[in-house]
């Protein structure tokens, strides 16, 4: 199971040919390209060829109620990343 950078950095290193140092900075050129695109505000999908779409999706404040005390709250605003997979990759799973 590919969990860490360890064994993600071992399995490409294994598959590519190339060495596992040329893999971590893969990784983490690849991670910090899609946080470039993230942080650009007109942008909120990042497409990786033949996987899938990386989509970032902003939550707004959100009323809620605390159920003990009754006391009205407010969530803020956050951000989460969301994945769809292209259907290419569906079928060879």
């Amino acid at each position: 199971m590919l969990k860490s950078m360890k064994t993600w950095k071992q399995r490409l290193s294994e598959k590519t040919g190339l060495s596992q140092k040329e893999c971590e900075l893969f990784m983490k050129g690849f991670e910090d390209l899609i946080v470039e695109e993230f942080t650009d505000e007109d942008k909120a999908e990042v497409v990786i060829p033949t996987i899938g779409i990386l989509k970032l999706n902003t939550l707004y404040n959100i009323k809620s109620r605390n159920p003990k005390t009754g006391e009205a709250l407010i969530k803020a605003i956050s951000k989460r990343v969301s994945f769809k997979p292209y259907p290419g990759l569906k079928e060879k799973i």
